[in-house]
């Protein structure tokens, strides 16, 4: 309960980049990341053991509330290009980035072509 987290992007593209049909865009953002508050966790333990013969349907539960603590929050920053049109035909995506800081900085590049009918 009492969760907090934060988000953010800012971005700047231009249409018809270099006399291309496709939009560039350059992106600065934050992932959503949950930075305060707690969560409580209910979990069954045991099965109740029989009374007199009888079957029991009682659970034994846990409940624990863990705590949040903030971690270092992640930049990503992300190039894209991107074709696409209002046409049946072709649609291409571009785009690459890497995670500027708080987790894996290893590059990432990606592909996708669509069709359209």
């Amino acid at each position: 309960a009492n969760l907090m987290g934060h988000a953010g992007e800012v971005s700047i593209s231009q249409a018809h980049f270099l006399g291309s049909p496709g939009t560039i865009r350059l992106s600065v953002s934050s992932p959503l990341q949950i930075s305060s508050g707690e969560i409580s966790i209910d979990l069954p333990q045991d099965r109740v053991a029989a009374v007199a013969g009888q079957d029991s349907t009682g659970v034994t539960r846990t409940s624990q509330t863990v705590d949040i603590i903030p971690s270092e929050r992640p930049i990503d920053i992300g190039l894209t290009y991107q074709i696409a049109s209002d046409t049946p035909g072709p649609d291409i995506l571009l785009n690459a980035g890497y995670r500027a800081q708080g987790g894996d900085p290893n590059p990432y590049i990606g592909f996708a072509l669509s069709h359209s009918f």
